[in-house]
């Protein structure tokens, strides 16, 4: 009886897992380049746990890279990304990856996101004082009163399930990252968010169906346990 506790404990947590990935796509509905997170149960590993109650249910989770519909806003300082491709942000000295083109301009005078992490550029943080007369390239050079002041470099990444999202719109590479060589960039407009709202409240519905029924059955077979000890007890 216990063993199917245990199986039942997996599944509860795997459908937990899934909860998680919702909850994120939901509440990043509204940012803009954001790629929404599918978790899924590895069905061989879902297999073995059901004939050895030892062994653990694997869930993986994928960036789903399809892109986000446009929204024209006419700010000199966004930018929509189009093709598979990444800005690059530096965060302690280490390279994350975003889609969210809407930047400005940091503290210490870089382009950046909003939050005031450099965007990397093709020579390093690209230094703008202003924003008069700034036109942003196809291939993301940055011309300033018809100088050119720096080009931002975009990477590529092949396998999506080494993309870890880390909020605020970045996400950590965990596999090979290159520097990307197609795609376009149009200035002023947006990239909004591939979140399908109505698709996400139908799985967050689902998915809390099947964890209410785990939690049910985990409690009667605890209880049929526990009758069952009291029974041999006597």
């Amino acid at each position: 009886m216990s063993e199917q506790i245990m199986s039942l404990s997996q599944i509860m947590r795997a459908r937990i897992d899934s909860m998680n990935s919702i909850s994120q796509n939901i509440t990043n509905v509204n940012t803009p380049g954001y790629k929404s997170i599918k978790s899924s149960i590895d069905s061989s590993s879902f297999n073995r746990m059901l004939n050895d109650s030892s062994s653990e249910i694997i869930t993986t989770s994928k960036v789903d890279r399809s892109n986000g519909t446009l929204n024209v806003t006419n700010r000199p300082l966004d930018i929509a990304i189009i093709g598979d491709v990444w800005l690059g942000v530096k965060k302690s000295d280490k390279i994350y990856l975003s889609r969210n083109g809407s930047m400005t301009v940091n503290a210490d005078g870089h382009l950046a996101t909003k939050s005031g992490l450099p965007i990397i550029g093709e020579n390093g943080p690209i230094e703008l004082n202003n924003t008069h007369e700034l036109n942003i390239m196809s291939d993301g050079t940055i011309i300033q009163n018809d100088e050119n002041i720096g080009k931002i470099t975009l990477y590529s990444i092949e396998d999506d399930s080494k993309l870890i999202p880390i909020g605020d719109g970045l996400y950590k590479p965990s596999g090979e990252i290159s520097i990307a060589s197609s795609y376009q960039i149009a200035q002023g407009a947006l990239e909004q968010s591939n979140v399908d709202t109505g698709a996400e409240m139908v799985s967050l519905m689902e998915t809390t169906r099947q964890i209410e029924s785990v939690q049910r059955a985990i409690a009667t077979y605890n209880e049929l346990l526990n009758v069952g000890i009291n029974q041999v007890g006597k």
